[in-house]
């Protein structure tokens, strides 16, 4: 009686195959054999190629906003946020320029967007100003503070940001309004006017 052969390496097969020819490479190997009496020879997919499935046939490349960093890769991976792939078969993903992020699955560096409290193109974010905000991502300008309001940092994402500037105190309704006469305020913060010294 016969005896039932091993498919060649990283190979495998259907039941009741009776040929060499049937064995197929398994998933995450590409095939070099051309089957018949010729033993396919399976071999790993490259780091940045995959494939999804057993058959005699060569990986694919993942498409760019993709990547695999592990050989006999069987899926790609959609780049995080904050970085991107702008080639086939990439097995790393390049991050975002300084100050700016990217969606997942981006596939260039213009997908890339300046960070909320930064202003320009994703090469060349700048930080909102002293007296200034910016509350989304994007290229959008930055925004001036409310009138007799300023800020004390750079890069501020909200209005909550600006305060009272020097000469404005905050009232009861938490405006900021011109000290009155007789009255003064040399801080930039949200605190009141005090009345000035009487002279003895």
């Amino acid at each position: 009686s016969s005896t039932c052969s091993t498919c060649p390496a990283f190979s495998t097969s259907a039941a009741k195959s009776d040929d060499v020819s049937n064995c197929r490479c398994n998933a995450g190997y590409e095939s070099f054999g051309s089957g018949g009496s010729v033993l396919p020879t399976c071999e790993r997919c490259f780091a940045g190629y995959y494939k999804p499935s057993a058959g005699n046939f060569l990986c694919d490349f993942c498409l760019a906003g993709t990547y695999n960093d592990q050989l006999s890769a069987t899926e790609c991976i959609n780049c995080a946020a904050g970085k991107y792939s702008s080639q086939n078969g990439a097995s790393i993903c390049t991050d975002c320029p300084d100050f700016s992020t990217s969606v997942a699955g981006s596939d260039a560096i213009d997908s890339c967007k300046c960070n909320a409290g930064y202003s320009g193109e994703s090469q060349n974010c700048l930080a909102c100003a002293f007296g200034k905000y910016k509350s989304n991502s994007g290229s959008q300008a930055c925004v001036n503070c409310p009138a007799s309001k300023t800020s004390i940092s750079e890069a501020n994402v909200d209005e909550s940001s600006c305060i009272c500037d020097v000469g404005f105190g905050l009232d009861q309704e938490q405006n900021c309004l011109a000290c009155e006469a007789g009255k003064y305020k040399s801080a930039q913060d949200n605190s009141f006017c005090l009345k000035c010294p009487i002279a003895k």
